[in-house]
């Protein structure tokens, strides 16, 4: 490998021309810029600078063959798509000091298998993982404030999570799609869980919404077919369009006590095994078809 494959403007790596299958980015090296390695077949490893502070994006974008990636304890940004499309990357190193991910830059990692955040990690872009079908486990940063739309979407190997306190919002489609997903830890300071964020995780089978969440959003829990009891804290005040539809297994769900104005159209709707339905009494408003298909609820 020759220092001539590398085209270097002060302290940003524009480009590198070479086909090495390993390749050390030279000491000095603060940035790596847009594209830099974009599409290179032959990379297979990399080795980064303790210089290092940033990745631009599609820096690595489509590098197929590239299997493994440790980031120095130097690095503070990971720009979008960076990594997107590494189809054979399977593991990702990262160090204390890197404090934002920006959206999709692991989207299609499909060989990837676990992530471990570390706390310095304080903003995560939407859909970083986007397709990661190999992903099965995922230690979050205690910094973190939300889950990010789509985050997890489509990672159908992925197992649990522990979602940490801090989080107030689970973003839209979060984690669509996550089909073996067996168990979520939610944060005790839960707001918000977002349009479809657990559609089609359908091996979740119970779910404890916390006191303090005051929204869920439509599709929420869609198609959460082995889902059987729903426990719903005081505070919410509507249930929309489908969020428990087609939960084919669902048997209870406790209401909230006071304060629930409304069931919305198809909310409930093909529960088909749902029997019972704690607090129906106290609801305002029970919108056409919000239980349609319940056969076996009195």
């Amino acid at each position: 490998m020759q220092s001539s494959e590398f085209v270097i403007e002060g302290t940003k790596l524009i480009s590198y021309t070479g086909y090495a299958y390993h390749v050390i980015v030279p000491e000095g090296v603060t940035e790596i810029g847009e594209k830099a390695f974009y599409g290179n077949q032959s990379l297979y490893t990399i080795q980064f600078p303790n210089t290092l502070t940033e990745i631009g994006k599609l820096a690595f974008c489509a590098c197929r063959s590239l299997k493994r990636v440790d980031f120095p304890s130097s690095l503070i940004t990971i720009g979008y798509t960076a990594f997107a499309a590494c189809g054979a990357l399977e593991s990702v190193t990262f160090s204390e000091g890197i404090k934002e991910i920006k959206q999709e830059a692991f989207k299609g990692c499909r060989s990837l298998t676990s992530i471990n955040f570390p706390n310095s990690v304080e903003k995560v872009g939407s859909y970083i993982f986007l397709n990661c079908v190999s992903l099965k486990n995922v230690q979050l940063s205690e910094s973190l404030t939300e889950v990010s739309m789509g985050m997890f979407k489509g990672c159908s190997n992925l197992r649990s999570v522990i979602i940490p306190d801090p989080v107030i919002n689970i973003e839209d489609q979060a984690f669509y799609g996550c089909s073996r997903m067996q168990s979520v830890k939610i944060s005790c300071n839960l707001k918000r869980i977002g349009y479809e964020a657990f559609k089609n995780c359908s091996r979740i089978k119970k779910f404890i919404i916390p006191k303090g969440t005051s929204e869920i959003g439509s599709q929420a829990f869609r198609r959460c077919t082995n889902l059987k009891e729903v426990i719903i804290p005081d505070g919410i005040t509507e249930i929309g369009w489908c969020v428990f539809e087609k939960c084919f297994n669902l048997q209870t769900v406790t209401l909230p006590s006071k304060g629930l104005r409304l069931i919305g159209q198809w909310a409930f709707s093909e529960c088909r095994n749902l029997i019972e339905v704690i607090n129906l009494q106290n609801v305002e408003t029970v919108e056409e078809n919000a239980f349609y298909g319940c056969t076996m609820l009195k």
